[in-house]
């Protein structure tokens, strides 16, 4: 559920709050939480935990220069106490293949993009599907296996069409460079946001044995080796505390981690999220 303010409803009503601090979350569908009920996420379970109120904008593929600009964006819109700013390695290759970071001048930055409309019509008669794709998870596998597949033969993105680069048409700009000059980038922007207590929350995708071996080496091949190093150095440079999630499953028994993700993580797995993040930060 997702109120008026553009945030994910936790859903934790009987809550008595201790004080007045927000928190502000953002991130990918990690944060949102894919395929969990609103109280399950762990922007709501940590809610329940620490007593105090915790903003959910997360939002599924969302690259990791997306969720740091609505943050930026937020930030500018309400007053926060804390801001915990989430990804998954594969987020920051979405900025370079979406386009949503670009070198101009020699210089990283956000892209720019302009509303040109969109077919709500169209809009209206898929809230049924996504709503069976939400609930079932037959469903999900379905449109992931094999209509994603089917659809790379069908040209019309939606996305495409709502939303226009403002810089489609100019060559004065590229989408091409280093790995360090786009987490250089993001560290900058992350620090100058206004929020007095800012951390970064590393999730990752399924290790377990859900997942096969091939494609676990393939992700940290092409992710963890390319991001996670220059991650750790330029946030210590700039004394960012890391919250890293791997430092808890890497600990569990096989069996113990196959229960933790449910393609994205299972209710179980984002409870000790949350647990792990309470104990991290002296909220």
């Amino acid at each position: 559920t997702i109120n008026h303010l553009g945030f994910r409803e936790n859903e934790n009503k009987e809550i008595q709050f201790k004080n007045n601090k927000k928190i502000l979350v953002t991130g990918d569908s990690f944060v949102f939480g894919s395929q969990v009920s609103n109280d399950q996420t762990w922007p709501s379970y940590l809610e329940q935990i620490i007593k105090i109120k915790v903003f959910n904008g997360g939002q599924p593929a969302y690259s990791s220069a997306q969720s740091l600009r609505k943050a930026i964006i937020m930030s500018r819109k309400y007053d926060f106490d804390y801001f915990i700013w989430s990804f998954i390695y594969e987020d920051f290759d979405r900025d370079e293949t979406m386009n949503f970071l670009i070198k101009k001048n020699n210089t990283i930055q956000f892209n720019e993009y302009k509303n040109i409309g969109s077919d709500l019509n169209k809009k209206k008669n898929k809230n049924l599907y996504l709503f069976l794709k939400e609930i079932f998870f037959t469903v999900y596998l379905i449109d992931r296996e094999i209509l994603k597949k089917i659809s790379i033969f069908n040209q019309n993105d939606e996305n495409k069409n709502k939303y226009k680069s403002l810089l489609d048409f100019s060559n004065n700009y590229t989408t091409s460079y280093t790995p360090r000059e786009e987490i250089e980038f993001l560290i900058n922007e992350f620090k100058k946001i206004e929020i007095d207590n800012k951390y970064i929350l590393i999730q990752h995708t399924d290790f377990s044995k859900n997942t096969e071996k091939k494609i676990i080496d393939l992700r940290k091949k092409n992710y963890n080796n390319k991001y996670k190093k220059l991650i750790y150095e330029l946030a210590n440079i700039n004394q960012i505390q890391i919250i890293d999630t791997e430092d808890i499953f890497k600990k569990m028994s096989e069996k113990e981690q196959r229960m933790m993700w449910f393609d994205h993580h299972s209710p179980q797995g984002n409870k000790i999220i949350a647990e792990l993040i309470s104990k991290n930060i002296n909220f």
